[in-house]
């Protein structure tokens, strides 16, 4: 009976080797050094574990950095080798008992440690200053400033344990995502009263005309919503348009522009596609093959030109 009750109160005691001493002295009592070479069976009648328990290096941990922290720098960097070895091998032993033997994190012992030292200024930095784990970034090679540390040479390979436990990273893995989000076509930003304009000589300020002197078409547009659906005509007639200028405009297309194109390319800035009731006349299976290749290679040559990525995609679709 007296040498169970001696056991329980072992087993109410956190209880690590002196080879661990580092890592556990402010938290456990400290066996001395021939318990290190003891027998397991020996062990076994004491509550050893392999390694000290998480709970016992953390809080070994958190009363260390209480200590130090009060002491003052200039004591800190006096024993500045000692008190990195007891970062070092505490941060050690919590990093092994985190991850698993695939290194995953095990969330219970994560959230056991963030739980004591997520408010405790435990890393020591080589100014001797203490700092937070969420004031260390592992991507750093130096500092950039009073809450953004580079990582202590003497933590280096321990960044996993640190990412863990809050400090900041940029790696592809852990960073947020980034989507790029092409502009919207016209279809998205006007109205249907604008896309109604379309080719309406009504209040037009500028006019296309496309072709020779046998097939010659004019296609009205208006230089607002031109300037709003390309770059290109707002650099164009942007100015003289704030300006006030009212006269129409007229505009002589090169030969090389086919008729059909140059209205699909007006057509798109106004509704938001190149097709005509949403049905694709310009594609290569609407026209005659050699017809078709013709149209759509100028379609694609006007997105080019007037800077409209969304058209020379939708083009980009009909091959």
């Amino acid at each position: 009976a007296g040498y169970r009750q001696r056991q329980r109160q072992l087993c109410s005691l956190s209880i690590a080797l002196s080879m661990d001493a580092y890592a556990t002295w402010s938290a456990a009592l400290i066996l001395p050094g021939c318990f290190n070479t003891a027998s397991a069976k020996l062990l076994e009648l004491l509550p050893l574990l392999v390694a000290p328990s998480a709970a016992t290096v953390a809080t070994h941990l958190a009363r260390c950095a209480k200590v130090w922290g009060d002491a003052g720098a200039s004591w800190r960097c006096e024993r500045m080798q000692l008190l990195k070895g007891v970062v070092l091998a505490t941060c050690a032993s919590l990093g092994k008992a985190m991850f698993d033997q695939h290194g995953a994190v095990r969330q219970h012992v994560k959230a056991l440690v963030n739980s004591r030292l997520a408010n405790v200024p435990f890393v020591l930095l080589d100014d001797g200053e203490l700092t937070f784990a969420d004031h260390v970034c592992v991507d750093l090679d130096a500092d950039a400033s009073k809450s953004a540390r580079a990582v202590p040479a003497y933590l280096a390979g321990l960044e996993e344990f640190l990412v863990a436990i809050g400090s900041p990273t940029l790696r592809a893995d852990r960073a947020p995502q980034v989507r790029f989000t092409p502009p919207p076509s016209p279809q998205m930003v006007f109205p249907a009263a604008i896309a109604a304009a379309f080719n309406n000589p009504r209040m037009a300020d500028i006019v296309f005309h496309v072709g020779g002197d046998g097939a010659r078409r004019s296609i009205y547009a208006h230089r607002l919503v031109l300037s709003f659906a390309s770059q290109y005509f707002e650099t164009a007639y942007g100015q003289q348009w704030r300006e006030g200028g009212s006269k129409l405009v007229e505009v002589t297309m090169d030969d090389w522009v086919e008729p059909l194109a140059m209205e699909a390319a007006v057509r798109f800035m106004y509704t938001g596609t190149a097709q005509k009731d949403n049905k694709p006349e310009y594609g290569l299976t609407w026209l005659p093959s050699e017809e078709a290749t013709v149209t759509v290679l100028s379609l694609m040559r006007l997105a080019d030109m007037y800077d409209i990525g969304s058209l020379k995609e939708q083009c980009e679709t009909w091959f």
